[in-house]
């Protein structure tokens, strides 16, 4: 949204939608929350990186959450999906379980990981270590405790 005139994201959210697609659109500022809104966004992308200053703020996600909930508009992802007007993406930043599991716990229902998979020795290890399923969240946590 930071670099896309408003009538071109609309237009663009229309044309991916006419060929049967529904397009992520990034946000990152409360200001590009508003014009993704406008332009008819249905998937938000919640960017903790602010891309012109290059920081990292890992509550971004949750306060875009927090905006949408605070406009009634239905987003969890745990909502009967026939109910739920939005679906909201964590980017950027996300590297361990509990991260994954903040983002949840907020209603979000998707995180997109890249860097820290890249990264890592064993990808297939890295991804298992996220937890992305909460059951695996509740084990993991019960064997650090030693339950």
């Amino acid at each position: 949204v930071a670099v896309t005139p408003r009538t071109l994201l609309k237009k663009l959210i229309d044309f991916c939608r006419s060929i049967d697609m529904e397009p992520l659109v990034e946000v990152h500022a409360d200001e590009e929350l508003d014009v993704a809104l406008e332009a008819g966004a249905k998937v938000i992308g919640v960017n903790n990186r602010n891309l012109h200053t290059f920081q990292m703020d890992m509550s971004r996600t949750q306060h875009v959450a927090e905006q949408l909930g605070t406009r009634g508009l239905t987003f969890h992802h745990d909502t009967d999906a026939t109910s739920a007007e939005y679906t909201v993406c964590a980017l950027s930043g996300m590297s361990t379980a509990l991260d994954v599991d903040r983002y949840r716990q907020s209603g979000v229902g998707m995180c997109l990981i890249g860097e820290s998979l890249m990264r890592a020795a064993d990808p297939s290890v890295a991804i298992q270590g996220l937890c992305l399923d909460p059951a695996d969240l509740a084990k993991q946590q019960s064997n650090m405790n030693g339950g």
